[in-house]
């Protein structure tokens, strides 16, 4: 199980409608295998098999800096309208909670998948930086991820949208396609993604500090040594100390060489958030 202290506006909007002017309420959200619960004034459970989308994009309120939301859309089974309700909270406990409701939401979704020339049926796993597709157990680390899309591609009579992978294992690179229900594919990309960042963050941005970030930053944008000293007035010496430190990270190579590939610009997003 898991559970938040949060603020929260339940309902924060009925079909097209959304209610900007409802006041935040205090109490806590609290995750199971089958539903959310949450705990307030009253006590509300939304069953996760009536969720429709997660984080859709619609008007917001004014959120307080730094603190992350989380948007649900579910259909109510009584009245048989959909119902969104908005949480809120500090910390990465929203963000824990996002990414364990999705892996429970995509975890009985039947999928397709192609790696390299096969094709199989199945279901995906993941895990903290590793999604495994069964019946096949075939496992992605994140680390190996080269680019993460959307595509379309052609089944013979329709085009399908899909989840495309490239992976590279050692020396090897494969392609990967993921099918899923096409009302359920967000739930897939979302999570791909928060894993993806997930290894960004504890891999790659938390062992740089603010100067360290700002100059990899310059480079990327294609500043000249000269303004990237005096813009951060530091010495020939320092300069030189950072930029080993990208290069043994290999951090130079792929935002400068390889800056059009999804990691390289993943890692700068990270940098200017």
């Amino acid at each position: 199980m898991v559970k938040c202290d949060v603020e929260y506006i339940h309902p924060y909007g009925r079909g097209f409608i959304v209610y900007t002017d409802k006041p935040w309420l205090q109490g806590k959200i609290y995750l199971t295998q089958k539903e959310i619960i949450i705990v307030g004034e009253k006590e509300h459970k939304i069953p996760l098999i009536s969720i429709i989308s997660v984080d859709k994009r619609i008007t917001l309120p004014a959120i307080k800096e730094g603190r992350p939301t989380l948007l649900i859309e579910f259909l109510d089974i009584i009245s048989r309208e959909k119902i969104y309700t908005l949480f809120s909270g500090y910390g990465n406990c929203i963000r824990n909670f996002k990414k364990s409701l999705l892996t429970l939401l995509i975890s009985s979704i039947p999928i397709n998948y192609k790696i390299g020339d096969d094709w199989s049926k199945g279901f995906l796993r993941v895990g903290k930086s590793e999604l495994t597709f069964i019946p096949t157990n075939y496992t992605i680390n994140v680390e190996n991820i080269l680019k993460l899309e959307r595509r379309t591609i052609s089944t013979g009579f329709s085009n399908v949208g899909v989840i495309y992978i490239k992976e590279k294992k050692e020396d090897e690179i494969k392609d990967i396609y993921v099918i899923t229900p096409p009302l359920k594919r967000d739930f897939f990309w979302q999570l791909f993604n928060l894993i993806v960042e997930e290894y960004m963050y504890s891999q790659i941005i938390s062992k740089l500090n603010k100067t360290e970030r700002l100059v990899l930053l310059l480079v990327n944008q294609g500043a000249s040594i000269d303004e990237i000293l005096q813009k951060h007035q530091l010495s020939q010496e320092e300069f030189e100390g950072i930029v080993e430190k990208l290069q043994d990270m290999g951090l130079i190579k792929k935002i400068i060489i390889l800056k059009i590939t999804d990691k390289g610009k993943k890692v700068v997003e990270n940098i200017t958030e």
